[in-house]
């Protein structure tokens, strides 16, 4: 007698879905990857992608601090964040008022393949994405050094058309700002 398990209906759909909610620099994501078989074909797809509608900035002492704790855990290497700040304190470079901001980490891939594959392949990929990374700068400038100073800098790179994605960035618009 064998224990083989022989299935009747060939066109029963095969899924698979896994999914990991996290927090990377106070920004909360989920990712998801699905992978869904059927007798003609397949499909694969990645979700990466903000739960919360607002991003939360940190601080980049908070980062060194952080980063210190899991250096030690690995390592037992222990950095002094607290001399170390203090003395870029002394250059007047306070690591408390200097923020980032993770405004969008967007990602999205989908990859079809028709089943039995052919040589003319028609397999479909979609490949969307957006990265919005935010720095401020909280330091009110001595009035000596007022010929120069930076508030804000941000970088936002993207591929994608989705109105929720693209307002989450809060991008700056060329045409209507000139």
């Amino acid at each position: 007698m064998s224990n083989e398990v022989v299935l009747k209906d060939e066109n029963i759909d095969y899924n698979l879905q896994a999914f990991v909610e996290l927090t990377l620099f106070n920004c909360e994501l989920k990712g998801i990857y699905s992978s869904k078989e059927t007798t003609t074909e397949t499909q694969k797809s990645i979700l990466v992608m903000p739960t919360s509608p607002k991003s939360n900035e940190f601080s980049i002492e908070d980062f060194l601090i952080e980063a210190n704790n899991l250096i030690k855990s690995f390592s037992g290497v222990n950095i002094d964040v607290v001399a170390v700040t203090a003395k870029l304190k002394e250059f007047g470079l306070d690591l408390k008022n200097i923020k980032i901001e993770i405004k969008q980490l967007f990602l999205y891939m989908d990859k079809t393949t028709k089943i039995p594959k052919s040589e003319a392949d028609d397999s479909t990929k979609k490949l969307e994405y957006a990265f919005n990374l935010v720095i401020t700068n909280n330091v009110e400038t001595p009035a000596d050094l007022q010929i120069f100073r930076i508030t804000r800098f941000g970088i936002a790179i993207y591929k994608t058309n989705r109105k929720f994605v693209i307002d989450k960035m809060e991008l700056e618009d060329i045409d209507s700002l000139i």
